[in-house]
């Protein structure tokens, strides 16, 4: 946490200090939530209590144990366990050298961990993440990602028949395992299918965005590698940027078919304007911005600065509130504090006496 440290320190105040390392001592405590980090009962249930030294809880202490200072919190992982034993997802995430430390090591222990397995993709080898250093012929740059791309596509092959799913996300891409599992629950992943945000600016079939993380099942990837990757001629093999669109194009071309996840239940599902749906299709559960300015377009809506971008009328929409889908999977342009924030939102706060059902 040195680029923290450095950024806080500099003025050398007491206050800030004392500041700073309470807030330390929370960001340790969630950030070691996860059930791989801590030890956990054989009900699958992961206990943790919040006290002014940031210790651990014991798991066979009652709640009538614990002092008026200390909070236990109880999460059940249960539900999410099973659906996680039946759906194998390798998630892999592009980085690079520069933001190793910066954004991939904080994407690590967000949401990562929540893989089946997860590998980052860099150009240098890195320990502590650690990364697969792929060795690139190229320079690490935006002009050269899809050569890249079309390295890691390779490797990520290897373990084409150890996994069902294969997820592909940025380091500043949020993701919510357990949705996206869920979402997946009905598929075939033998079946040649992808799915995620769809952009419909560039290719007819539209492409799927890179920074809300796409998803290529089994089929899919055995398909893009053996017969479009460097072998089909609509397969592009000059290098550029536009990975998605690149990687889209040679699924397109090898039948791989883009399944539409979306919620037209909990969100606001269309927009009058087909050109701005483009961008902004809010029944996605793919997002590729972040929560920032997706809830920036309902407070423009409701001040009436951009009237024209929802479809009140739609009879899905139920109100306003029901701006994003209750089973969203991704979101972009999440960095480290907003990463820990929406965990934190997510999965740990919880008003009291208000019991969800689903």
């Amino acid at each position: 946490m040195k680029f923290i440290l450095n950024a806080y320190f500099m003025d050398g105040r007491g206050k800030s200090t004392v500041a700073f390392m309470l807030g330390i001592c929370t960001a340790l405590l969630w950030t070691r939530m996860y059930r791989r980090n801590v030890e956990v009962d054989n009900k699958s249930v992961l206990f943790w209590i919040h006290t002014e030294n940031c210790k651990r809880a014991n798991p066979e202490e009652s709640s009538t144990q614990i002092s008026g200072s200390e909070r236990i919190y109880e999460v059940d992982w249960k539900k999410a366990d099973a659906i996680k034993n039946s759906i194998r997802i390798l998630c892999y995430i592009n980085t690079i050298p520069k933001t190793h430390y910066l954004r991939a090591t904080h994407i690590k222990e967000v949401w990562a961990k929540q893989c089946t397995d997860y590998l980052f993709m860099s150009s240098a080898y890195d320990k502590d993440l650690p990364t697969v250093n792929l060795n690139l012929s190229v320079p690490e740059s935006r002009m050269h990602l899809w050569s890249k791309m079309r390295a890691i596509l390779r490797y990520v092959y290897r373990f084409r028949d150890d996994y069902d799913y294969f997820l592909k996300a940025d380091d500043d891409t949020f993701v919510l395992l357990e949705n996206l599992r869920y979402a997946l629950l009905n598929y075939n992943p033998d079946e040649p299918i992808m799915t995620g945000y769809p952009f419909k600016h560039i290719l007819p079939e539209s492409h799927l965005s890179g920074g809300a993380g796409y998803v290529l099942s089994r089929g899919a990837l055995k398909v893009l590698v053996e017969k479009a990757i460097d072998r089909h001629p609509g397969c592009p093999m000059y290098d550029q940027d536009l990975e998605d669109v690149k990687v889209s194009q040679c699924a397109h071309v090898v039948g791989v078919k883009l399944e539409h996840v979306v919620d037209r239940h909990t969100t606001i599902p269309h927009f009058k304007d087909e050109e701005i749906c483009n961008f902004y299709c809010n029944e996605y559960r793919f997002q590729w911005e972040n929560f920032d300015v997706l809830f920036s377009r309902l407070r423009d809506y409701n001040q009436g600065i951009a009237p024209h971008r929802f479809n009140a009328t739609n009879p899905f929409v139920r109100q306003t509130l029901d701006l994003l889908s209750v089973s969203l999977v991704s979101a972009h342009y999440m960095f480290p504090e907003r990463l820990y924030m929406a965990r934190f939102l997510i999965y740990y706060l919880r008003p009291a006496g208000i019991v969800y059902s689903f």
